[in-house]
């Protein structure tokens, strides 16, 4: 739109005037509806950016907490196992040492009934010093056979 020419009369410049400014008024809010339309796709574009990230996070947080659940799960299972058996550990023994007092037992009433004649033994020699375990363990075992004659 052009500048009005001096020589117009007032209701013409008024005229003018009023179209101009309606004119950059349309042109602001064109400018304006358009700047705010980008402003919204770039929010959106900007939250669905965040969100893709919150999503992702969380979905690895949730499958850090499944595996270290999986893992707390098998190891109260393997600890509730080991429970178990070790509160059958002391009846298996008792069973054992019951069986082993039995045995025992049968052995010497064999033993009584049938002694063979002793044969003749050699002279016992020296063979250098004993084995500290091998003597621990044979020891264990002849106060197992006591106790399990003792009970008997």
């Amino acid at each position: 739109m052009s500048v009005p020419e001096p020589s117009s009369s007032p209701q013409e410049l008024t005229a003018a005037v009023s179209a101009r400014v309606d004119a950059v008024l349309a042109a602001a809010e064109g400018v304006a509806r358009e700047v705010h339309r980008r402003a919204e796709r770039e929010a959106a574009a900007h939250l669905e950016a965040r969100r893709a990230e919150i999503d992702a996070f969380a979905r690895e947080r949730l499958d850090r907490i499944a595996a270290l659940s999986d893992r707390l799960l098998e190891n109260t299972e393997a600890l509730a196992d080991r429970a178990e058996r070790a509160a059958r550990l002391p009846g298996a023994i008792d069973e054992l040492l019951d069986a082993l007092a039995q045995t025992a037992e049968a052995i010497a009433a064999e033993a009584r009934r049938t002694l063979p004649p002793r044969p003749e033994r050699p002279p016992l020699r020296a063979v250098g010093a004993p084995d500290p375990e091998a003597a621990a363990r044979v020891r264990e075992a002849a106060e197992l056979v006591r106790g399990a004659r003792r009970r008997a």
